[in-house]
């Protein structure tokens, strides 16, 4: 890989570990099953102004799962998660809004760490 390609892996996989530590951070206090899928719910919902259309896969389920697979290994830190197709439309809309986030606190100058 190149050095860049580096750097590109890099910062997805930070985008990625920031997108699903917001939504565990919104889900934590759920342990009912029925909680925790309305607050994930409440959650997609907020982020759907932010999907574009040629995100959405052109077969979407009614109900799906974010991942179809996430794994953490203890041992070596390792992270791995690989989006559904509405999942990985969830992301690209939470990355559109984070973009949007960010350079609005940049033009007030309102302290965000940049």
């Amino acid at each position: 890989m190149s050095q860049q390609n580096d750097l590109l892996h890099l910062l997805y996989r930070d985008f990625v570990l920031q997108f699903l530590a917001e939504l565990m951070n919104r889900t934590q206090l759920d342990v009912a099953p029925e909680a925790f899928q309305r607050t994930v719910q409440t959650y997609c919902d907020e982020l759907r102004p932010w999907v574009l259309p040629s995100d959405v896969p052109h077969m979407p389920h009614t109900v799906f799962s974010l991942c179809e697979e996430c794994t953490i290994n203890a041992d070596t830190d390792e992270i791995i998660v690989r989006f559904s197709p509405e999942g990985a439309a969830f992301f690209h809309a939470w990355l559109r809004r984070q973009e949007v986030m960010e350079a609005a606190a940049q033009a007030t100058g309102d302290g965000w760490p940049h």
